[in-house]
């Protein structure tokens, strides 16, 4: 069990390490040195990086799917939040039960949210 003063430290790290892998970059990689007109080796990533909650949820999914089950409620509050953000929330709950592969533990996160 992790101590709750850790958890959203905890989530932070994981979150930063998945956009670390999407951009195909890791924190130990070194940069180019030299100043030639030359772009850092980690400029440009190789995908395009999402902030979206639910790109982070199906991303974190592969890797721990019981970690991503536990980032499902935030947005299975959709109800709190007036007629545009609810659809917004919902519509991103949608894409996540739709997305092939999803493991169980976060199909019952996403499903019960959206009842």
């Amino acid at each position: 069990m992790i101590p709750s003063h850790l958890r959203g430290a905890l989530k932070r790290v994981v979150l930063a390490g998945l956009l670390t892998m999407a951009a195909g970059t890791s924190a130990a990689q070194p940069t180019s040195s030299s100043t030639e007109g030359k772009a850092p080796m980690n400029a440009s990533p190789r995908v395009k990086l999402s902030t979206n909650h639910g790109d982070m949820i199906i991303a974190l999914d592969a890797l721990n799917p019981q970690t991503a089950a536990r980032m499902v409620p935030p947005l299975g509050r959709w109800r709190r939040f007036d007629e545009a953000r609810a659809a917004l929330m919902k519509a991103e709950l949608s894409r996540i039960v739709a997305t092939p592969g999803l493991s169980k533990d976060v199909f019952e996160q996403v499903s019960k949210s959206l009842r």
